[in-house]
């Protein structure tokens, strides 16, 4: 009776432990690894107090659900946006000449220009846990002072307006672009 006893037990715990395998293993106290699931990211971009004077700055910015564009109103514009991964992110800037502006911004002896930004990101679990290791940040000075009739000629011919995208794989890691 006792071998029977014994070999049903040892059934029982061969079963229960066959049935483990498939789950994971993880020690008591050690957390469970985190799966990338969103990234956020929040974007800035600065104006000087000339270029909000005689320039219009539009940004057209998506993270994926479509475009959606807003106007430069203040010295920092910042958006920030969440997708899930894999997720590619685009800001579009887009400086004009303010209409009926183009002779006083033409005659101005100095402009002070600037086409700073940068941009922040980190990316979570699906619980919104931040994951360790998945966030970086890159800033751009770039200030200048030049003379107007200059500044209005490469806003005309639009050399001011760039396109920035950030790409970000499943697995929550920056594709260089």
């Amino acid at each position: 009776m006792k071998k029977v006893v014994f070999m049903f037990s040892f059934a029982a715990m061969l079963f229960a432990a066959c049935g483990k395998e498939d789950q994971e293993h993880t020690t008591p106290g050690e957390p469970a690894e985190q799966v990338p699931a969103i990234v956020s990211m929040m974007y800035y971009l600065d104006a000087t107090d000339d270029m909000l004077q005689y320039l219009d700055y539009m940004v057209t910015y998506d993270d994926g659900t479509g475009e959606r564009q807003e106007s430069v109103v203040s010295n920092r514009w910042e958006k920030t946006l969440t997708a899930s991964l894999p997720a590619t992110f685009t800001i579009k800037t887009h400086i004009r000449v303010k209409e009926g502006m183009y002779d006083a911004l033409a005659a101005a002896d100095t402009i002070h220009f600037t086409r700073s930004h940068g941009y922040a990101y980190q990316v979570f679990d699906s619980s919104a846990t931040a994951i360790p290791g998945l966030s970086d940040s890159y800033n751009s000075a770039s200030t200048s002072v030049g003379v107007g009739a200059r500044i209005a000629e490469h806003v005309q011919a639009g050399d001011y307006d760039k396109t920035y995208t950030l790409s970000f794989d499943a697995n929550g890691v920056k594709i260089e672009n």
